[in-house]
């Protein structure tokens, strides 16, 4: 019964901190000014720092476990069918008809391109 009458004290403390914290002083809350002072003093910057320091550290701790469990599962299964490894979809590969057309379209472009040319020089002199 203790536990459920701490847990509504808590409850209403919440609510009431809450309510009090969307009172307006000039032009910005309570709330916005203490989310503000958190965020710019020298503890919450020295807060900020160690949280990166926090999330690098257990970035490259998983990036390590995951290798690891990687390599030793990696020798018991073919390596393409571990997830992150598999070929759903075969090699795209272009027709050599779609290929040749392609080519002779470009030498085209590159013969009117030197006609033009050409005749842009004649124009000039």
């Amino acid at each position: 019964m203790g536990d459920i009458i701490f847990f509504v004290k808590s409850l209403v403390f919440t609510f009431i901190v809450i309510v009090l914290l969307q009172i307006k002083v000039g032009e910005t809350t309570l709330e916005e000014k203490s989310a503000s002072l958190v965020k710019n003093s020298s503890a919450g910057l020295y807060l900020s720092e160690v949280a990166q320091g926090g999330l690098k550290v257990l970035s490259d701790m998983y990036g390590s476990v995951l290798g690891k469990i990687d390599k030793k599962v990696g020798r018991h299964f073919n390596s393409e069918k571990l997830p992150g490894r598999r070929k759903i979809l075969g090699a795209l590969e272009r027709s050599q008809t779609y290929v040749k057309e392609e080519y002779e379209k470009k030498e085209r472009e590159e013969q009117l391109l030197r006609e033009y040319e050409e005749a842009a020089k004649s124009i000039d002199q």
